[in-house]
């Protein structure tokens, strides 16, 4: 009976120690994970300025031919990423799906940037000359914004706009968990309250007796 329990003792302590390692393993694999994330960052926010040399040049050219005007925050956008998925290990699967809306959110955003400005004209040019006039002019909606904005052009300006404000709308709720619908609710209950309080203040004048 002691030579079991020992056992089981022994057994107990390799597992935690072996634990300990995993988690020293994993958190040094974070770390890691966290620089590297700072140094594409940086080395893509660099480039946006042409700061970042040569090399920095032809990211600067490509990234914008992706992502149009949207490439300026992408860089942000790449760290907080990948830091948020790293702190929410213990829900990935929720962090994997908001992390997934926020780079369409970009893409929608591209889109509605290229459908607003229609430069270059949407329905005359084709998916390279939209990257390529995005990537050398630094503005438009990339290559990505191009594609979406090709596939909803049946629908025309304004039915293109509603798509994307509805895409944009269920991305922001993926994103913040919170509804459009009972947003719009409670401002409106709070403006109904606010104009009777508004009234209370708007005193007739009192005409004097004789």
């Amino acid at each position: 009976y002691e030579i079991r329990l020992s056992l089981v003792g022994s057994e107990m302590c390799i597992r935690d120690r072996t634990k300990a390692k995993q988690q020293a393993a994993n958190q040094l694999r974070d770390e890691v994970l966290v620089l590297l994330s700072f140094a594409v960052a940086v080395i893509l926010l660099l480039s946006n300025f042409n700061l970042a040399g040569s090399v920095g040049v032809q990211i600067k050219w490509f990234m914008f031919g992706l992502f149009g005007v949207m490439e300026y925050i992408f860089p942000i956008v790449v760290a907080a990423s990948l830091i948020f998925l790293i702190s929410n290990r213990e829900y990935i699967a929720v962090a994997r799906v908001k992390t997934a809306a926020v780079y369409i959110l970009m893409v929608l955003l591209s889109a509605m940037a290229l459908r607003i400005g229609n430069r270059p004209d949407i329905a005359e040019s084709t998916l390279m000359e939209i990257f390529h006039y995005s990537a050398v002019h630094n503005t438009g909606g990339g290559f990505f914004g191009g594609m979406l904005c090709k596939l909803l052009k049946p629908l025309g300006m304004f039915g293109s706009m509603v798509v994307l404000l509805l895409l944009i709308i269920i991305c922001l709720i993926v994103i913040t968990e919170k509804s459009f619908i009972s947003g719009v609710m409670k401002m409106q209950k709070s403006g109904s309250r606010m104009v009777p309080v508004s009234y209370t203040h708007l005193t007739l004048p009192t005409t004097s007796r004789v």
